[in-house]
């Protein structure tokens, strides 16, 4: 629950924005060599995910896992394995963003008040339905698709 209305707004459309600006700013750094950068900003969102909200021993095992994983690839993995391994990551992330965005567009024509931020978003501007907000979510997600083509950062050398 949250004590206000921009608390609500804020967090039904953060996850999509910042999901989707995630995955452009990994092929971005990716495009520009910019290895080490990457992995730092990957292993801080580790570090955050261990400190303020995973609990279980399941999550914080894997969080560590890959953690060490990004470590030992920073400092023994060659310039090759390291951009295949950012590759894939990044290429997840940009999958996922989409597909995530696509799903809730699709839950908020279907089931529109049980389609999650999308319905959050919606009662937290009542004037708004939740399936507009589902096609502004996926329609984010588009345009950082469409940007990152647009800048050819998705093409990778």
């Amino acid at each position: 629950s949250h004590t206000s209305w921009f608390g609500g707004f804020f967090t039904g459309g953060a996850g999509y924005v910042a999901s989707s600006f995630m995955a452009f700013l990994a092929f971005w750094l990716i495009s520009r060599k910019n290895y080490k950068v990457l992995i730092g900003i990957l292993i801080g969102l580790i570090l955050l995910n261990v400190i303020f909200w995973v609990r279980n021993f399941y999550g914080i095992f894997w969080l560590l896992t890959f953690g060490a994983g990004f470590l030992l690839l920073l400092y023994k993995g060659s310039t090759q394995l390291v951009q295949n391994s950012l590759l894939l990551i990044a290429s997840i992330l940009l999958v996922e963003s989409v597909s995530s965005a696509f799903t809730i567009q699709f839950l908020s024509f279907i089931q529109p008040h049980s389609a999650g931020d999308a319905t959050g978003l919606a009662q937290s501007t009542v004037f708004i339905p939740a399936q507009v907000w589902g096609m502004i979510l996926f329609a984010q997600s588009l345009l950082f698709l469409w940007f990152g083509f647009k800048k050819r950062i998705y093409r990778i050398n």
